[in-house]
């Protein structure tokens, strides 16, 4: 595959991939949102939710130790690939 080639997929696959972490962090930051409304109406409702939180980061710090020990990490899941029989897109041409 030329070079010129390469290059052209390499920056797709990033322009698609920014797109989609532009996604992501909109999801996220909805997601908080909603979570700081629930927790506003569990303290209208007098629940400590300050102890909630606080039992909740134990927990994932507890999976996240658990995790790191028995996963290998994700480079070595995953092998190297080479694109070299990716034939290039040629756009049909469109009728006005």
């Amino acid at each position: 595959m030329a070079n010129e080639e390469l290059i052209g997929f390499h920056k797709g696959c990033i322009n698609t991939l920014a797109g989609e972490r532009t996604a992501l962090v909109n999801m996220v930051n909805d997601v908080d949102k909603l979570i700081q409304m629930h927790m506003e109406e569990l303290r209208k409702l007098g629940v400590d939710v300050d102890a909630m939180v606080k039992q909740g980061q134990e927990d994932m710090k507890g999976q996240q130790r658990q995790q790191s020990t028995s996963q290998p990490k994700l480079e070595e899941q995953i092998e190297p690939q080479t694109f070299t029989n990716i034939e290039p897109y040629e756009q049909e041409e469109r009728i006005p």
